[in-house]
């Protein structure tokens, strides 16, 4: 018996209608897992691109991080200046203090104030030359203030030897070249905390800006994170 032509591709039992529904079945397979792959291939590139916008954004939130922590150090180094140059207001008051007792009392005792001061000073001035060493105009008010300083404790120093008479003294550290060194000394001093305010002022600005640039870089972080995270949730949905 002949097998009718146009029916070689039938196996035993199928019908034309058998036939058709598995081959529409083998489509859809083939669709679907077209559309998985192009699922996948969205996913990665949506996974991708979401790494890459949070690295970014990242960057940019440590770069602020860094520059509110730069910002802060440079306003507690000016405090610190501050704070020195006032510690050496006070250490040029107790010397004047310790000579004017010992003229009065020519006690030695009375010297106490003196010789800790001649002690603090230079430690004092060192240690504030070292913090405004990048300032040429601040160090030079501190080699005027050293000047000064030692041209008035030479003169202490030969009043408490017994070189200077009592008079001569009592005019020189009442009235005379010493007043008018310490006045300049202090003079100094005020100039230095007055640029040092205005220095101060300018880095505190700073530093509230940047803690405002900080606090909108963290936002904008977590504002793209989650929109990206919602667009792929989208995407694979779809």
């Amino acid at each position: 018996m002949s097998i009718p032509v146009g029916c070689t591709d039938l196996t035993a039992g199928d019908t034309p209608d058998h036939a058709g529904r598995r081959g529409r079945g083998a489509g859809t397979v083939v669709r679907t897992g077209v559309r998985l792959r192009a699922a996948l291939t969205v996913a990665r590139g949506s996974v991708a691109l979401s790494i890459v916008t949070a690295l970014a954004l990242t960057c940019l939130f440590l770069w602020q991080v860094h520059s509110l922590l730069a910002a802060e150090g440079w306003l507690q180094h000016t405090d610190q200046a501050m704070k020195e140059a006032i510690a050496l207001q006070k250490v040029i008051l107790d010397a004047e203090t310790g000579m004017r007792g010992y003229l009065l009392s020519r006690q030695p005792r009375a010297l106490r104030p003196y010789h800790e001061a001649e002690e603090n000073f230079a430690a004092g001035l060192a240690s504030l030359r070292t913090l405004v060493s990048r300032n040429a105009g601040q160090v030079r008010r501190l080699d005027e203030i050293n000047a000064r300083f030692a041209e008035w404790t030479a003169v202490a120093q030969r009043t408490i030897r017994g070189e200077v008479t009592p008079p001569l003294a009592q005019d020189f550290f009442s009235m005379g070249q010493g007043v008018a060194a310490i006045d300049l000394i202090r003079e100094r001093i005020n100039a230095f905390l007055d640029e040092e305010q205005e220095r101060r002022i300018q880095r505190s600005h700073t530093v509230q800006t940047r803690v405002v640039h900080l606090f909108v870089s963290g936002a904008a972080l977590s504002f793209a994170l989650r929109l990206v995270l919602m667009w792929i949730k989208r995407r694979l949905l779809s």
